[in-house]
């Protein structure tokens, strides 16, 4: 198998380490510019304890023709720019993108266009996780889903994407309004050097009839997601299961991502790809009505109403 990672930061070093374990020989080439986050990546990965996976380093002008898995896995900014290059130059048996997309409605329909006629998936994974696949089975025939995500300190402007997803795939409908309230304060530095944030309430509409709120305004709350459905109220806690009525339904978790990515190359190879991740149309579908959520919150909206320093 060969496989390209573009970007190696935290996230591109814990998809090779998940790499490592797949069978056979493996063929990783790396494009990452920085020194640092090249040695680092290979020292957190552990690749050099396992001789079946071959490493090399690469640049966007020296990568190679085909690759069995190519995973972008960059932070925002750079991603339409790298994605239109990486496409001129590549074919894949699949993409793999990170979330945020883009920037901008601009940069997601330039992603859309370099990879027309590729398949391409975004990295949103709750959905290929164990405690979400499970949980689908429980709501299977059952009525609008109204999922409430508070947690303090939440990353709207990073994560919401995630629930965004995760409740479009357990209602098996698709996102058709986001609303968007955020605080006073507006746009704030990110943990991230030259990225922002927002706090405030996000109100997802879906065409099924299901809603998601995410709040993390709620200071002295305890952070909790929970799904109603019906007369029925699920706690969903991620490191461990699903509870209702206080007492533990499933068990299950939110993997990391070292953890998903053997299973998701495999995947990706044997074309065994229901209950998948979401295709890049959909999250560009996704993508483009959390933009308009921003958009339509005059504390947020861009001056031209087209980019956001979101990672």
């Amino acid at each position: 198998m060969k496989i390209l990672i573009v970007g190696f930061g935290q996230l591109g070093s814990r998809y090779l380490q998940g790499f490592c374990k797949l069978p056979g020989t493996t063929v990783v080439h790396v494009v990452e510019p920085n020194n640092y986050a090249f040695e680092l990546g290979v020292e957190v990965s552990g690749v050099k304890a396992f001789p079946s996976v071959l490493l090399f380093r690469k640049t966007v002008d020296t990568v190679d023709a085909e690759y069995d898995v190519v995973v972008v896995a960059t932070s925002s900014r750079p991603r339409a720019d790298l994605v239109e290059s990486l496409a001129a130059r590549i074919v894949s048996n699949g993409w793999v993108l990170e979330k945020i997309l883009a920037q901008s409605l601009r940069d997601l329909n330039r992603i859309e266009a370099a990879l027309k006629g590729q398949k391409a998936w975004v990295n949103t994974p709750r959905r290929i996780t164990s405690l979400y696949k499970a949980f689908k089975t429980v709501l299977a025939g059952r009525g609008p889903l109204s999922f409430n995500l508070q947690v303090p300190g939440f990353a709207l402007g990073c994560n919401s994407i995630h629930f965004i997803d995760v409740v479009s795939w357990l209602s098996d409908s698709p996102v058709e309004r986001v609303d968007i309230t955020a605080d006073s304060k507006g746009w704030y530095g990110a943990k991230r050097e030259g990225y922002e944030e927002f706090n405030g309430k996000l109100i997802a509409h879906y065409s099924g009839g299901s809603t998601l709120t995410i709040d993390n305004t709620c200071i002295e709350s305890k952070a909790q997601v929970v799904c109603d459905v019906g007369n029925d109220s699920f706690l969903l806690v991620e490191s461990k299961g699903v509870y209702c009525g206080g007492e533990l339904l499933l068990e299950g978790y939110v993997e990391y991502q070292s953890e998903l990515s053997t299973d998701l190359a495999m995947r990706i190879i044997e074309g065994d790809l229901d209950n998948f991740l979401p295709t890049l149309s959909e999250s560009i579908h996704q993508h483009k009505a959390f933009f308009f959520g921003l958009m339509n919150d005059n504390t947020l909206s861009p001056n031209d109403q087209s980019d956001w320093r979101i990672t």
